[in-house]
């Protein structure tokens, strides 16, 4: 499976984000987060009359919550949580001035053996992007200038997969 992942990524028709590893307890949590945080600028008027900004911050990126529960039988009974979020390409900023952000997530609870792996689907982005380019000088031009540029429409569809393993550590 490894094999078949880096050959993809290196024929240009996948892409590997991220590769963390991550242990925890029979029956504890572990959450791994690829992540930015996206600063934006909050303004407060205050009953003086006194204006006041301040910087807050919104988390966007990759958010894989995991919890195992080794079974009597050596079988893995696996919660998983991934949260997928981005800054919105559509969608306006709120009110308070904090970016619009798109989240995908999905809830799941699967049986695995020991060394088996998963794979996680079905979060899809489809978005249309509109690039122009132009002959420099002579796209800036007026009303002429559409002479010399050229507006595409790009479909760009990607599906993030998400491959977990199992392994049960020795004591």
């Amino acid at each position: 499976l490894n094999a078949t992942l880096t050959a993809a990524a290196s024929e240009g028709k996948a892409k590997i984000l991220s590769e963390p590893k991550i242990a925890t307890l029979n029956n504890q949590a572990a959450t791994i987060n690829v992540t930015t945080q996206i600063p934006y600028v909050t303004s407060n008027v205050a009953s003086t009359g006194v204006q006041t900004q301040s910087v807050s911050y919104v988390t966007t990126g990759i958010q894989l919550t995991v919890t195992p529960s080794i079974n009597a039988d050596g079988r893995i009974t696996l919660q998983v949580n991934p949260n997928v979020s981005q800054p919105s390409a559509t969608a306006a900023a709120s009110s308070t001035g904090a970016p619009a952000v798109d989240s995908r997530n999905a809830t799941t609870t699967v049986l695995v053996r020991d060394g088996e792996t998963i794979v996680i689907g079905g979060l899809i982005t489809d978005t249309l992007q509109d690039t122009i380019s132009k002959i420099p000088l002579l796209g800036d031009i007026p009303i002429l200038g559409w002479l010399f540029k050229k507006k595409t429409k790009t479909r760009v569809r990607a599906e993030l997969l998400i491959f977990v393993t199992t392994r049960i550590l020795p004591d």
